[in-house]
């Protein structure tokens, strides 16, 4: 179902409104916070407001307090009818803002929607299978629209996986509607971290399986999305990423700082921009990030998102994966030394300063790495460029022994060693001064640090993980097991995958390279470009997987063309494209 009612169409349903009920405007519910009230002592500035003042925020607050909320589905809905209710509030007098964000009209759509069916004491749920529906949240300067597409089986009973997608165009966006809501995946188109709590509120999202994707420049969007904020997905699928293209050549090297998301990377044989994609895998295959390529036939399009034979090359992988909210191992990059995106799982960096160039214009990209390890309770900076003069730590039991003192060490220095606090932050100041480097026109100069950082006190997750257990009543697993069991330290630098001979026909060589401190081999598998397994070798004693784990793979029955090759060392995922040629 599509919504394609228009402002002008609310306006001839607000009129409606003043003729049947003569509303004179009462006083504000007592759940409305004062400094919204205070803004309806304005004046309407349009016919609009003169609507939303008298006609739509008494008349819903009346429908509102006066639904039966000792029925559990009315109660559960009840707080999200209040924040559309607020959200009026704010647009009140932002005629700006009517038209161009979309968010005025789309709170009118949800409580069309939601209202009348828990008047009548109808659970909304099955109305919402297959449904694609305009929410809002506020933006802080205005009320934003945004689309989210329900999956056939939903049901609020449990908690669904969600996807930000990303440019969504026009022109296939219905084909991936019919897709994506047939599979168990809540699709949101973006993803900004407002609109997914907001949606939070309204169906049952799991908290550790949030995950990104997008097509084209969509798929830059994506990588940029989990390298800039890591902590909320647990995987990234971007088809046809180039980041060697001019305008995206700045961040490129970003990529190397997906070591705490998993990616898997598509793209078309026939796409013109398959070269600048295979750099980029093989950049993040040299940097140790859990990285796959595959590819399917094709050229630059959106394909993975309009076939449903196709899109199991995105949900395959985001199946795989759980978010891990507690790796040992942090390791993030600041994109354009932003304090907007310092915070990093349990981890805030702080910047000495904010460079005035940014990222376009000089390529600054700070970066730290920060591990903990649970035995000596240590926590450990492992390295970090200078301009990071500070950290803030938030622990908990999945880190460090909270009973015990923790030593937070840099460069074999203690920078702090006590119990931890009962809140489980702990601070640390490197240096109180910063030297700005020299530049072809400037000299060298020294500045107070402004230990400037993103102030995130709570990741995504923990705001999602609440609200699931308040509004849903669903409160387990608040570190699951399944991704505790992710926390896993980066392979060395030579291990990888070789294949001779590469191409072959029809037998060659596959040899896992490790070292004993990176684990056994305990996965090893041969997938077609469309993600089908032709061969398992996982079966192998493990006695037999020692750090150099050699198979040979007959492949006779099989056809011509490219396959992958997966193997999962220690935890981490190492992939190698092959060519059968005959």
């Amino acid at each position: 179902m599509r919504l394609t009612t228009t402002l002008a169409g609310y306006l001839i349903t607000t009129a409606l409104f003043i003729a049947a009920f003569s509303v004179n405007c009462t006083a504000a519910a007592s759940w409305v916070p004062s400094s919204l009230v205070a803004r309806l002592s304005a004046a309407p500035a349009s016919a609009t407001d003169d609507s939303i003042k008298n006609v739509l925020i008494p008349g819903y607050e009346v429908q509102i307090d006066n639904l039966d909320t000792s029925i559990t589905f009315i109660k559960r809905h009840v707080a999200q009818l209040r924040d559309n209710v607020c959200l009026l509030y704010q647009q009140y007098n932002r005629s700006y803002s009517y038209g161009r964000r979309g968010g005025f009209e789309a709170v009118l759509a949800d409580m069309g929607f939601y209202l009348p069916r828990l008047e009548s004491k109808v659970n909304p749920d099955l109305d919402l299978r297959c449904n694609t529906m305009k929410k809002a949240y506020w933006g802080g300067d205005g009320v934003y629209a945004y689309t989210v597409m329900i999956p056939r089986g939903y049901t609020s009973a449990k908690a669904f996986p969600v996807t930000g997608a990303n440019q969504m165009q026009p022109e296939f966006i219905d084909d991936f509607r019919r897709v994506v809501t047939n599979t168990e995946y809540i699709a949101i188109m973006g993803t900004d971290t407002r609109a997914i709590i907001d949606l939070a509120n309204d169906l049952h999202i799991d908290p550790f399986r949030t995950y990104v994707t997008g097509f084209s420049q969509g798929g830059h969007i994506s990588m940029s999305s989990a390298w800039c904020y890591p902590d909320r997905f647990a995987a990234c699928v971007p088809s046809s990423p180039d980041l060697r293209l001019p305008n995206q050549a700045f961040y490129f090297y970003n990529v190397r700082g997906l070591k705490n998301v998993p990616v898997r990377i598509c793209q078309g044989t026939m796409d013109d921009y398959i070269d600048g994609t295979l750099q980029v895998y093989e950049v993040m295959q040299e940097a140790g990030c859990p990285v796959e390529f595959m590819q399917f036939y094709g050229g630059h399009a959106a394909t993975l998102f309009q076939n449903p034979d196709k899109f199991p090359m995105i949900s395959t992988f985001f199946d795989q994966h759980v978010l891990n909210p507690y790796p040992k191992t942090v390791y993030h990059v600041v994109e354009g030394g932003k304090s907007s995106y310092t915070r990093a799982f349990w981890v805030d960096g702080k910047l000495a300063y904010i460079h005035p160039g940014g990222v376009e214009t000089t390529g600054f990209n700070p970066w730290y790495q920060i591990s903990a390890d649970k035995i000596t309770n240590t926590i450990s900076i492992d390295s970090a460029n200078a301009v990071f003069t500070a950290f803030d730590f938030y622990l908990n039991d999945s880190l460090v022994d909270m009973a015990s003192p923790v030593n937070v060490v840099k460069n074999g220095v203690s920078l702090f060693y006590s119990p931890v606090p009962s809140d489980g932050k702990v601070s640390v100041i490197i240096a109180t001064e910063y030297t700005i480097p020299a530049t072809a026109t400037t000299k060298a100069s020294v500045i107070t640090a402004q230990q400037l950082s993103s102030g995130v006190t709570r990741n995504q997750w923990q705001t999602l993980d609440s609200i699931r257990c308040l509004v849903f009543n669903d409160c387990s697993d608040t570190v699951p097991s399944t991704a505790t069991q992710k926390a896993v330290k980066p392979l060395s630098n030579n291990a990888g995958i070789t294949v001779n001979p590469n191409p072959f026909n029809p037998r060659t060589s596959i040899t896992v390279n490790a070292t004993s401190n990176d684990g056994l081999c305990t996965v090893l598998k041969i997938y077609t470009i469309t993600g089908k397994i032709v061969k398992d070798f996982s079966s192998l004693p493990l006695s037999s997987r020692r750090s150099v784990f050699s198979v040979n793979w007959d492949a006779s029955v099989q056809p011509s063309g490219i396959y992958i090759v997966k193997a999962v060392v220690g935890g981490k995922v190492l992939t190698r494209q092959i060519t059968l040629l005959k």
